[in-house]
């Protein structure tokens, strides 16, 4: 049941546009920084920014409910 939940929250709608978004600023980013090193790098940092937003997000909304965060390894 836990992992239907949490496969939920990490598909949701607002996870995937952020990941997009994202995503797309990264690739945008190293693109332009072929060409406007100015425009591209600012771009490629944003876009990184936006998808560690979003991973950090999406963990800490299923840590409590996370089956497997007292594994012992």
């Amino acid at each position: 049941m836990a992992d239907h939940q949490i496969e939920r929250t990490e598909q949701a709608p607002r996870a995937r546009a952020e990941r997009a978004v994202g995503a797309g600023l990264a690739v945008a980013g190293l693109a332009a920084s072929f060409v406007a090193p100015v425009v591209g790098a600012p771009l490629l940092g944003a876009g990184t920014l936006v998808l560690l937003y979003s991973f950090i997000r999406v963990r800490l909304r299923t840590h409590a409910t996370d089956p497997y965060k007292d594994v012992i390894r």
